[in-house]
């Protein structure tokens, strides 16, 4: 029973020593600057979990997009709550996909602000 319990010691021994000598992993800053596209319709639909009651509430979730970053193409999806009476958007979540397993997520706020018509055409008064 000693030979066992030497064994024992010796390799908490050593494990306390690998945790020891294990380094803090770090990361860098890294700049991402790029733009996205998509097209189509927006599907607003209720969802009380995450946006709050609707009206005013909605879940908001654009088509798939595409997108050119310093980092490379991606396509992006994403999706936010958005107030209809306000046009506040809260508890955005984005996915930026880069292909092989790449990608950049994270969260967003904001606020819809909505561009006028364009003028109408001389022909059509």
């Amino acid at each position: 029973m000693p030979q066992l319990s030497r064994i024992g010691l010796t390799m908490l021994t050593f494990v306390i020593l690998c945790l020891g000598a294990a380094s803090v992993a770090r990361a860098d800053p890294v700049t991402f600057t790029g733009s996205r596209e998509f097209s189509g319709g927006r599907g607003n639909a209720p969802n009380p979990d995450r946006c709050g009651a609707a009206p005013p509430n909605f879940l908001s979730t654009p088509p798939p997009g595409v997108g050119a970053s310093n980092l490379g193409s991606f396509t992006s999806t994403e999706s936010h709550c958005q107030n209809n009476a306000t046009g506040n958007i809260f508890d955005g979540l984005f996915t930026f996909d880069f292909g092989g397993g790449n990608t950049f997520f994270g969260t967003y706020v904001g606020t819809l602000v909505g561009t006028p018509p364009p003028p109408p055409h001389p022909e059509q008064f």
